[in-house]
């Protein structure tokens, strides 16, 4: 029989382990305590922040099969205590943001539930307490919301919501903020793009209001804010290059030169594409910055303590974790693997787990449900994932040793 081995860290030394999505088995260490472990069916997607006002960064995950929104508190030193839901309704989720949404100092979360259209947010009160679900828009699309963003458009000192809508013509809509947690509805169109995907907002055109840069399944638009709310002619917006599918978007300086470049991640032409800005809003035609098949998420952060932004990647067909660093205008185009067992990898976070001043990363894998974060060793060398749930299947076995020289017991479970 084949067995398929998975390593648990332990943050405790008793953990009760998921076999499956509803039934449980337990397995007992020596030093005590309980610790539930679950799956996150069809992990989505990832995202990190403070949610406890502990100084240490903390996860959040967005997982479609079970409609699931959870969290995960660290310890400070890479040790996660159990999932912890925070929602079980978000059926189809398919985007989640931590960030201040309310401006009262600490992390709430921002997500898009593909299913009914909605953007449902979850209010912290500083102490990772987390409110009861509350809608911030809902309905407001002919399809579905695909992908989120927050800027502040109207420059009021507060963060206004930005969404996309999938499948189809996909409608960029904004929302104002007024009173906090109370957004304009319905929204206003910004432009449409078929079948979007993702959207990024950023000052691309250097007169201190910030544009929105969307991606979908014919390719990459830009829209100037001009600071009268997208009134002005949709004729301004623009297409650019010839990258088709995009799935994931970030804005960068790539040139060093003091304006905001536009990266995308296109699952169409199979890679990751940057397109160089003039300062002034205007693209060019685009280049190709390193190949990968089937990618399917992207972000910014400084993997390797040199100072710069390096992008990280993820394949859903691969089941690959890729970091390409960044030399000062452009990136390595071959990238260093950092997993290549993410089955079915959808969104990858980068963030110093362990206090140790190194950074590590953490992903959201939909064909294993699976929420893991792998810490970064001397040597560009990366630790087997540290599994934050547990995978769907039937245990077979579980053995407890001391894997990692931590002093703690971890899990090594057989399915």
């Amino acid at each position: 029989m084949f067995v398929t081995p998975y390593l648990f860290r332990a943050a405790v030394a008793a953990c009760l382990l998921s076999a499956g999505t509803s039934t449980f088995a337990q397995v007992q260490f020596n030093l005590g305590g309980v610790v539930s472990y679950s799956a996150a069916v069809r992990a989505q997607d990832i995202d990190r922040g403070d949610l406890d006002g502990d100084g240490d960064i903390d996860l959040v995950s967005a997982s479609r099969g079970d409609g699931k929104i959870a969290a995960y508190f660290n310890d400070g030193f890479g040790g996660f205590g159990p999932q912890v839901m925070l929602d079980s309704s978000a059926v189809e989720v398919l985007d989640v943001d931590v960030l201040d949404l309310d401006g009262d100092g600490d992390n709430d979360i921002v997500y898009a539930i593909f299913q009914n259209g909605r953007i449902t947010w979850l209010i912290n009160d500083g102490a990772g307490n987390f409110s009861a679900p509350a809608v911030l828009v809902q309905n407001s699309f002919t399809g579905a919301c695909s992908a989120i963003c927050v800027a502040d458009l109207d420059h009021d000192q507060d963060l206004d919501l930005i969404a996309i809508q999938y499948p189809g013509t996909g409608v960029y809509s904004f929302y104002l903020q007024g009173p906090p947690g109370t957004f304009t509805y319905p929204g206003n169109t910004i432009y449409s793009v078929q079948g979007g995907q993702s959207v990024a907002a950023g000052d691309l055109d250097g007169d201190g209001w910030d544009d929105v840069v969307g991606g979908g399944s014919n390719g990459l638009t830009y829209r100037p804010n001009t600071g009268t709310l997208f009134v002005n002619p949709l004729s301004l917006a623009q297409s650019f290059g010839a990258a088709t599918n995009i799935v994931d978007v970030v804005l960068s300086d790539l040139g060093n030169d003091g304006d905001l470049d536009v990266i995308a991640a296109s699952a169409g032409s199979g890679g990751i594409y940057a397109y160089s800005n003039d300062g002034l809003g205007h693209m060019d035609s685009g280049s190709l910055l390193a190949s990968m098949a089937g990618i399917s998420g992207l972000t910014l952060g400084d993997v390797n303590g040199d100072g710069m932004e390096d992008l990280v990647a993820t394949s859903s067909t691969t089941h690959t974790i890729e970091w390409f660093a960044a030399l000062g205008g452009t990136f390595d185009d071959i990238g260093i693997v950092i997993a290549n067992d993410a089955f079915g990898a959808q969104a990858v976070c980068v963030a110093d787990f362990t206090g140790d001043g190194v950074s590590d990363v953490a992903a959201a894998s939909d064909a294993d449900d699976d929420v893991a974060w792998y810490k970064q060793l001397p040597l560009q060398q990366w630790s087997p994932a540290h599994l934050l749930t547990a995978p769907a299947g039937n245990i077979t076995d579980a053995i407890a040793a001391d894997l990692d020289g931590d002093g703690l017991e971890d899990a090594v479970l057989l399915l």
